[in-house]
């Protein structure tokens, strides 16, 4: 019997965005067709528009659901506050480590600032 060490949740979560590939089928199924009716265009300079966009599309949403498998650990404990200071929201002068690699705390301290020399 083989054990894992990971948790159901993240189990869920990693099948849910690998699932999230099968869209690429779709737009594979819809850069065809397009492909299809260039190849009896009778304006194949206009009409390669749509085979290209297509095809961009495909592959940027492939790169995107390919990269956030890969980078989901990163975007665990990334928060931004939407451009807003939330600093203040947590008055509490300890931060906390990383809930994958360390669960414990270390004490925030403000960098001395140095005289400006003339």
């Amino acid at each position: 019997a083989v054990v894992s060490t990971q948790s159901t949740g993240y189990k869920i979560t990693s099948s849910a965005l690998l699932g999230l590939r099968l869209i690429c089928i779709a737009f594979t199924g819809v850069h065809a067709h397009y492909v299809a009716v260039f190849e009896k265009s009778s304006k194949p300079a206009v009409d390669v528009i749509n085979p290209l966009v297509w095809q961009q599309l495909a592959l940027t949403y492939s790169l995107l659901s390919t990269m956030s498998i890969a980078l989901r650990p990163f975007f665990r404990d990334f928060h931004s506050g939407m451009g807003m200071d939330v600093g203040h929201l947590n008055e509490d002068k300890y931060g906390k480590g990383s809930t994958v690699q360390d669960s414990g705390t270390f004490q925030m301290n403000n960098l001395p600032s140095k005289p400006k020399s003339q």
